[in-house]
Protein backbone atom coordinates (compact mmCIF):
# COMPACT_ATOMS: atom_id res chain seq x y z
CA UNK A 1 0.00 0.00 0.00
CA UNK A 2 1.22 3.48 -0.86
CA UNK A 3 1.50 5.85 2.10
CA UNK A 4 0.11 9.36 1.67
CA UNK A 5 0.76 11.78 4.51
CA UNK A 6 -1.27 14.94 5.19
CA UNK A 7 -0.04 17.53 7.70
CA UNK A 8 -0.89 21.09 8.67
CA UNK A 9 2.20 23.32 8.60
CA UNK A 10 1.96 27.09 9.18
CA UNK A 11 -1.64 27.15 7.99
CA UNK A 12 -0.91 25.08 4.86
CA UNK A 13 -2.10 21.53 4.32
CA UNK A 14 0.92 19.64 3.01
CA UNK A 15 0.43 16.37 1.12
CA UNK A 16 3.39 14.03 0.68
CA UNK A 17 3.83 10.52 -0.70
CA UNK A 18 2.38 11.17 -4.16
CA UNK A 19 5.57 10.18 -6.02
CA UNK A 20 4.29 6.64 -6.58
CA UNK A 21 1.72 7.98 -9.05
CA UNK A 22 2.51 9.28 -12.54
CA UNK A 23 2.25 12.98 -13.38
CA UNK A 24 -0.79 12.28 -15.55
CA UNK A 25 -2.62 10.56 -12.70
CA UNK A 26 -1.68 13.28 -10.19
CA UNK A 27 -2.72 16.10 -12.54
CA UNK A 28 -6.09 14.45 -12.98
CA UNK A 29 -6.81 13.40 -9.40
CA UNK A 30 -5.28 16.02 -7.11
CA UNK A 31 -7.36 19.01 -8.33
CA UNK A 32 -10.53 16.97 -7.83
CA UNK A 33 -9.46 15.96 -4.34
CA UNK A 34 -8.44 19.52 -3.45
CA UNK A 35 -11.85 20.87 -4.51
CA UNK A 36 -13.60 18.33 -2.27
CA UNK A 37 -11.24 19.07 0.62
CA UNK A 38 -11.62 22.86 0.34
CA UNK A 39 -15.39 22.60 0.07
CA UNK A 40 -15.63 20.28 3.09
CA UNK A 41 -13.26 22.31 5.25
CA UNK A 42 -15.14 25.52 4.42
CA UNK A 43 -18.36 23.85 5.54
CA UNK A 44 -16.69 22.88 8.84
CA UNK A 45 -15.35 26.43 9.31
CA UNK A 46 -18.86 27.84 8.82
CA UNK A 47 -20.07 25.58 11.65
CA UNK A 48 -17.46 27.20 13.91
CA UNK A 49 -18.77 30.63 12.95
CA UNK A 50 -22.38 29.68 13.67
CA UNK A 51 -22.57 30.22 17.41
CA UNK A 52 -25.56 31.77 19.16
CA UNK A 53 -26.94 35.04 17.85
CA UNK A 54 -25.65 37.90 19.96
CA UNK A 55 -27.56 40.58 18.07
CA UNK A 56 -27.36 44.32 18.44
CA UNK A 57 -29.69 46.76 20.10
CA UNK A 58 -29.86 50.49 20.00
CA UNK A 59 -29.76 52.38 23.26
CA UNK A 60 -30.28 56.06 24.02
CA UNK A 61 -27.82 57.98 26.03
CA UNK A 62 -28.72 61.00 28.21
CA UNK A 63 -28.14 63.26 25.22
CA UNK A 64 -30.76 61.45 23.21
CA UNK A 65 -28.26 60.00 20.75
CA UNK A 66 -28.49 56.37 19.88
CA UNK A 67 -25.62 53.93 20.07
CA UNK A 68 -25.35 50.28 19.19
CA UNK A 69 -24.64 47.81 21.96
CA UNK A 70 -24.55 44.02 22.11
CA UNK A 71 -27.93 42.58 23.04
CA UNK A 72 -26.26 39.61 24.79
CA UNK A 73 -22.74 40.69 25.84
CA UNK A 74 -22.22 37.53 27.93
CA UNK A 75 -21.90 35.53 24.68
CA UNK A 76 -19.30 37.81 23.06
CA UNK A 77 -16.18 35.63 23.42
CA UNK A 78 -17.80 32.25 22.92
CA UNK A 79 -16.92 29.43 20.61
CA UNK A 80 -18.32 28.55 18.15
CA UNK A 81 -17.96 32.25 17.34
CA UNK A 82 -21.23 34.05 18.15
CA UNK A 83 -23.10 35.76 15.31
CA UNK A 84 -23.42 39.52 15.56
CA UNK A 85 -24.35 40.25 11.96
CA UNK A 86 -23.55 36.91 10.31
CA UNK A 87 -20.99 38.58 8.03
CA UNK A 88 -18.06 36.42 9.13
CA UNK A 89 -19.99 33.22 8.50
CA UNK A 90 -21.51 34.45 5.23
CA UNK A 91 -18.13 35.41 3.76
CA UNK A 92 -16.28 32.09 4.21
CA UNK A 93 -15.02 31.14 0.75
CA UNK A 94 -12.98 28.48 -0.99
CA UNK A 95 -11.14 28.60 -4.26
CA UNK A 96 -10.42 25.50 -6.29
CA UNK A 97 -7.20 24.72 -8.17
CA UNK A 98 -6.21 27.15 -10.92
CA UNK A 99 -8.85 29.75 -10.00
CA UNK A 100 -8.82 33.46 -9.18
CA UNK A 101 -11.24 35.58 -7.16
CA UNK A 102 -11.48 39.17 -5.96
CA UNK A 103 -13.03 40.21 -2.65
CA UNK A 104 -12.81 43.71 -1.20
CA UNK A 105 -10.10 44.68 -3.73
CA UNK A 106 -7.90 41.72 -2.68
CA UNK A 107 -6.98 39.16 -5.33
CA UNK A 108 -6.90 35.50 -4.40
CA UNK A 109 -5.52 32.87 -6.74
CA UNK A 110 -4.38 29.28 -6.70
CA UNK A 111 -2.05 27.29 -8.91
CA UNK A 112 -3.27 24.08 -10.59
CA UNK A 113 -2.22 21.95 -7.60
CA UNK A 114 -3.52 24.02 -4.69
CA UNK A 115 -6.78 25.20 -3.17
CA UNK A 116 -7.49 28.08 -0.82
CA UNK A 117 -9.92 28.61 2.04
CA UNK A 118 -10.27 32.25 3.01
CA UNK A 119 -12.43 34.85 4.65
CA UNK A 120 -12.06 38.37 3.23
CA UNK A 121 -13.70 40.03 6.24
CA UNK A 122 -10.96 42.16 7.78
CA UNK A 123 -11.65 41.04 11.35
CA UNK A 124 -11.57 37.31 10.53
CA UNK A 125 -7.85 37.10 11.36
CA UNK A 126 -8.40 39.11 14.56
CA UNK A 127 -10.91 36.53 15.81
CA UNK A 128 -8.93 33.53 14.54
CA UNK A 129 -5.67 34.68 16.17
CA UNK A 130 -7.21 36.37 19.25
CA UNK A 131 -5.55 39.73 18.62
CA UNK A 132 -6.54 43.37 19.11
CA UNK A 133 -10.18 43.60 20.26
CA UNK A 134 -10.38 39.80 20.57
CA UNK A 135 -7.28 39.50 22.76
CA UNK A 136 -9.35 39.19 25.94
CA UNK A 137 -11.13 36.13 24.48
CA UNK A 138 -8.03 34.43 23.09
CA UNK A 139 -7.67 32.69 19.74
CA UNK A 140 -10.72 31.02 18.27
CA UNK A 141 -9.03 29.04 15.50
CA UNK A 142 -12.02 28.15 13.37
CA UNK A 143 -9.88 27.21 10.33
CA UNK A 144 -7.48 24.97 12.25
CA UNK A 145 -10.41 23.31 14.00
CA UNK A 146 -12.19 22.87 10.65
CA UNK A 147 -9.13 21.02 9.35
CA UNK A 148 -9.02 18.77 12.41
CA UNK A 149 -12.73 17.96 12.19
CA UNK A 150 -12.72 17.39 8.43
CA UNK A 151 -9.66 15.16 8.68
CA UNK A 152 -11.09 12.88 11.39
CA UNK A 153 -9.87 9.35 10.75
CA UNK A 154 -7.43 10.52 8.05
CA UNK A 155 -10.34 11.48 5.80
CA UNK A 156 -8.16 13.72 3.60
CA UNK A 157 -5.70 10.90 2.92
CA UNK A 158 -8.56 8.54 2.03
CA UNK A 159 -10.16 11.13 -0.24
CA UNK A 160 -6.86 11.73 -2.06
CA UNK A 161 -6.14 8.01 -2.36
CA UNK A 162 -9.66 7.38 -3.72
CA UNK A 163 -9.30 10.13 -6.33
CA UNK A 164 -5.87 8.80 -7.35
CA UNK A 165 -7.20 5.26 -7.72
CA UNK A 166 -10.22 6.51 -9.65
CA UNK A 167 -7.94 8.43 -12.05
CA UNK A 168 -5.72 5.37 -12.38
CA UNK A 169 -8.72 3.20 -13.33
CA UNK A 170 -10.00 5.76 -15.83
CA UNK A 171 -6.62 5.98 -17.52
CA UNK A 172 -6.42 2.17 -17.75
CA UNK A 173 -3.17 1.93 -15.78
CA UNK A 174 -4.34 -0.62 -13.20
Amino acid sequence: MITIKVTLENGDVVISGLDAYSDAIRKQAIPRALRDIAKGMTKEAVKRLSGPAVGLRKTKSKTGKQRTAPARPELAGGYPVPRWTGQLRRMMRWLGPGKTAVADDVYYSTDPMSALIYNPVEYAAVIHEGKHASRKYGPRRFLDDAFEEFNQGARIERLIRDKLEEAKRRSGLE
